[in-house]
């Protein structure tokens, strides 16, 4: 929380009420809270479907990304600097689910159970130490 709107964020997210009572809006960091992460999801949407990279509509893009980043996000603890971690550990396991589908044939679907499994479980733990 190097900055104003970073603190307000965090404070109003873990007591609106304190908040309120420290002479923070919580309606209106929540507003802006939602614009600017609706603004910057729909910037990466933009761009990954548009990409120059490729010419059409990616196949297979999945629209479970959103829910992904959000447990990614949870892992993280909230924390900006732990996110990229987070997500190359969770880039890792579905990597690895892949690659188990494609040569042992279990299905997809359970990997992804699995792998949501352990970011809830890491998430909880992280809570519980905090």
């Amino acid at each position: 929380s190097k900055t104003r709107l970073g603190f307000e964020i965090r404070i109003v997210g873990r007591n609106a009420v304190a908040a309120k009572y420290a002479g923070i809006n919580p309606t209106f960091v929540g507003i802006v809270t939602m614009v600017l992460g609706g603004g910057f999801a729909g910037l990466a949407g933009a761009i990954i479907i548009t990409s120059y990279l490729s010419d059409a509509l990616v196949p297979g893009f999945s629209s479970m990304f959103g829910f992904i980043g959000i447990g990614v996000a949870m892992m993280a603890d909230l924390r900006i600097t732990y996110v990229p971690f987070s997500a190359f550990i969770v880039s890792v396991l579905f990597v690895t689910i892949k690659f188990l589908h494609t040569t042992t044939q279990i299905p997809l679907l359970l990997g992804s159970a699995i792998v949501g499994l352990i970011m809830i479980i890491v998430a909880i733990i992280g809570r519980s130490r905090s």
